[in-house]
C-alpha cells in the first residue's frame, strides 16, 4: 500500500524509529502477518537477501551484497517498515506497532488492502462498498460453506 503521510502523526519519523529500535532494526514477525513462518522472520534493514523458494520467511545473505542482475538469483533489498496491527492508521500505541520486512507487511495487510481497493472503486463508480467483513479471508470461507 501507497504511504500517505496525511494519514499519519506529525511525529510519525519518531515513532516509527522507536519502533525499529525496539526491534533492533530487523523484522520482528513471529507469523502474525499470516505467513507459514512461526519463528522470527527477522531480516534485516538494509540488508540484500534470497528468501528460500519453499519457505520465503527463510532466507541468506546474498553474497555480492548487492541487488543481481541475474533474474533466476531472486535477491532483494530489505525494507525495514513499521505496520499497524489493527490497520488503524490513527492507532499508534507502541503495542499496535511492528516493525516488519516488505513481505510481512504486504502479507499482513492483503486482505486489507484489497478491501481499501474495492471500497476507493466503488466510491469512484457512485455504489456503496461492501462491509469489511464480506471480504476478510476467513468469512468467504464460512460464506462458501453453507
Amino acid at each position: 500500500m501507497t504511504f500517505r503521510p496525511e494519514r499519519y502523526p506529525a511525529n510519525w519519523k519518531a515513532i516509527r524509529a522507536a519502533i525499529r529500535l525496539r526491534a533492533g532494526n530487523a523484522c520482528e514477525c513471529t507469523g502474525r502477518c499470516g505467513s507459514t513462518h512461526d519463528t522470527r522472520c527477522g531480516a534485516p534493514h538494509g540488508a540484500t537477501i534470497v528468501r528460500e523458494a519453499r519457505d520465503a520467511a527463510v532466507y541468506r545473505l546474498h553474497e555480492c551484497g548487492a541487488l543481481c542482475t541475474v533474474e533466476s538469483c531472486g535477491a532483494v533489498k530489505v525494507i525495514l517498515t513499521v505496520a499497524h496491527v489493527d490497520h488503524d492508521e490513527r492507532n499508534n500505541d507502541p503495542s499496535n506497532l511492528l516493525a516488519l520486512c516488505q513481505r510481512c507487511h504486504l502479507v499482513m495487510d492483503g486482505a486489507n488492502n484489497v478491501h481499501r481497493k474495492r471500497e476507493r472503486r466503488a466510491v469512484e463508480a457512485g455504489q456503496r462498498p461492501l462491509p469489511l467483513l464480506a471480504v476478510m479471508p476467513e468469512n468467504r470461507k464460512e460464506a462458501s460453506r453453507g
